[in-house]
């Protein structure tokens, strides 16, 4: 129990920080009067930068929930609350949030390209190690199929307690 909540701990710092050095770099990028990517500067925004932009940000938000529901399912283990409903559905956000950042990741890094005009294709990006677009992929899948785990661990624990 104790190590559970030096996890619990470790992630809600690990999740405030995240959103607190969010905010810093939000404000410190809102107070240019251009746009930096990647070393160019960009007076005028075109399309391409503007949905650049968009997925910009939207990997941190997909990763800040990803995280939240991680943060939510070490507080319902610490409670004892492990094969229940909302366990299992913390378990397929988290599954999801990791497949659609890896998906948004890709995209982002395409964009780049494209906004940078180094000429990469979508497949160019990193395929080893923990920073992968695959990796991520492969770890959303690996919780979806923890929530499916544990709905089946649910379902055996609700009709053992049913016979008793």
């Amino acid at each position: 129990m104790r190590s559970l909540m030096l996890l619990k701990l470790m992630i809600d710092l690990f999740f405030y920080g995240m959103i607190l050095f969010f905010l810093i770099g939000i404000g410190f990028a809102m107070s240019f009067d251009s746009i930096n990517i990647g070393g160019q500067t960009f007076d005028d925004l075109n399309p391409t930068i503007i949905v650049y932009m968009i997925f910009t940000i939207m990997r941190p938000v997909i990763f800040f929930l990803a995280i939240y529901h991680i943060k939510q399912l070490a507080g319902r283990f610490i409670k004892g609350e492990i094969f229940t409903d909302r366990t299992s559905r913390h378990l397929k956000m988290i599954g999801y949030g990791f497949i659609l950042y890896s998906v948004v990741e890709s995209i982002g890094e395409y964009l780049n390209s494209i906004v940078n005009s180094t000429g990469d294709t979508i497949m160019s990006g990193n395929f080893m190690g923990f920073n992968s677009a695959w990796f991520q992929f492969t770890l959303g899948l690996l919780f979806i199929f923890m929530d499916k785990v544990f709905q089946n661990a649910n379902a055996l624990k609700q009709e053992n307690d049913l016979t008793i």
